[in-house]
């Protein structure tokens, strides 16, 4: 395991629908920039990424569909 709870980082293939997560900053719904899916410390699978807006980091758990 690696400090922060990731094991692997890996790119998202581009997807026909974009993917998106809620931005705090934002407060609302905004679409991902450079999504990678993370697996937590817990086994669990995640995919973080940058808000396309403000620039954030923004995560959304269960991975990439």
């Amino acid at each position: 395991m690696t400090s922060g709870g990731e094991a692997d980082a890996l790119p998202i293939a581009p997807q026909e629908g974009k993917v998106k997560a809620y931005c705090f900053k934002c407060k609302k719904q905004q679409e991902m920039k450079d999504p990678k899916e993370v697996t937590l410390k817990n086994g669990r699978k995640a995919t973080k990424a940058t808000c396309s807006v403000c620039g954030g980091k923004i995560m959304r758990m269960g991975g990439s569909k």
